[in-house]
């Protein structure tokens, strides 16, 4: 009894974050988030990626599971024009290490956009990196890898807060305004 006590909850542990998160949510089951969590220690990837790549959830739904369950806004980085992101103040290297892109700064405050909004850990080497505040916004998980790589090009684009129901289930149809002038 004891080691099926130990087994389960070695399982469990397994489980990240992202995988807890969506399962509180029901959006997973325990036995899914388990057998990703395997084949994603199996693969050496991250869970993310192997919940995409095993099909149980689309890059739109998990995002939009993300966002409502971290309580994030969401974004669709392919709505905006590319020449407003901040792709100067965090590395390159951690961009495209951590699928995180930089949207905007005010101030000491800069807004990113993440596809795994349980990774806190990327959060905090931000914050270490530029010495801002981070807030996180959710986006595909897609999205953030398809940023140019050349040094002086544009990164993929920005959504202005304003739009953040884009993507929301039905939202899809409706025609969105303008963000307001500056």
């Amino acid at each position: 009894m004891a080691a099926l006590s130990s087994a389960s909850s070695s399982t469990a542990s397994a489980i990240t974050g992202l995988g807890r998160a969506l399962v509180q949510a029901g959006k997973l089951s325990m036995p899914q988030a388990e057998s990703v969590a395997k084949a994603a220690s199996a693969a050496q990837l991250p869970f993310i990626d192997q919940l995409i790549n095993s099909r149980l959830m689309t890059p739109l739904e998990l995002a939009t599971n993300l966002s409502q369950a971290f309580a994030l806004p969401l974004l669709d980085l392919s709505a905006y024009d590319p020449s407003q992101m901040q792709s100067d103040l965090i590395d390159k290297k951690l961009v495209h290490s951590l699928r995180i892109v930089g949207l905007h700064r005010r101030a000491n405050k800069l807004t990113v956009a993440m596809s795994d909004a349980a990774n806190y850990q990327a959060i905090d080497q931000i914050k270490f990196q530029t010495q801002l505040s981070v807030e996180a916004v959710v986006v595909q998980h897609d999205k953030p890898m398809q940023m140019p790589e050349l040094p002086g090009q544009p990164a993929q684009a920005v959504l202005h807060p304003h739009h953040r129901h884009a993507l929301l289930p039905g939202f899809e149809d409706r025609e969105v305004p303008p963000p307001p002038a500056h």
